[in-house]
């Protein structure tokens, strides 16, 4: 008897197509978890609390760029659109929130915020630790409800009991 060996005796593939099926459909989880929750915009309150007047509004680059004004947030503004000095971001697209610095009447730049780094326990008086400050760089925000909660969050009183 020299035949083939039975059918029994040969290792069988279905494990491997099990473990294969198992490890695609975590990927997939895994993927549709990336996309749908990252990179959340988060507002920097510094560079909110710094700026003269916050605009919402629709972004016209060019030679020099423009900011039509929907809505603004901390000041009012007269004209239907404002110049915004160039600065060393990407140039934005579509609606998006601006926290802006008044240069000049008609001249405005995105504001920069500052976060200062002061003693951890100043009451203590022991330690000594040079107060430092650090420059953020000018950030433009989408116009989403997320973004506007933000910062009305950041604008809006404390409730004190």
């Amino acid at each position: 008897m020299n035949g083939p060996p039975p059918a029994a005796a040969t290792p069988g593939r279905g494990p491997a197509w099990i473990i294969l099926a198992v490890a695609l459909a975590w990927i997939g989880v895994l993927l549709v978890l990336v996309l749908s929750a990252a990179n959340p915009v988060v507002v920097n309150r510094a560079q909110v609390l710094e700026a003269d007047v916050i605009v919402l509004g629709e972004w016209q680059p060019g030679p020099t760029p423009r900011l039509t004004v929907e809505r603004t947030w901390k000041s009012n503004l007269a004209e239907p659109s404002v110049e915004v000095r160039p600065w060393d971001g990407a140039s934005p697209r579509g609606r998006v929130i601006v926290p802006l610095t008044r240069v000049s009447s008609r001249l405005f730049t995105v504001t920069h915020g500052r976060l200062p780094n002061p003693p951890e326990h100043p009451a203590a008086g022991r330690m000594r630790r040079e107060i430092t400050t650090a420059e953020v760089r000018p950030q433009v925000y989408p116009a989403t409800d997320a973004v506007i909660r933000q910062l009305e969050g950041f604008l809006s009183p404390p409730n004190n009991p």
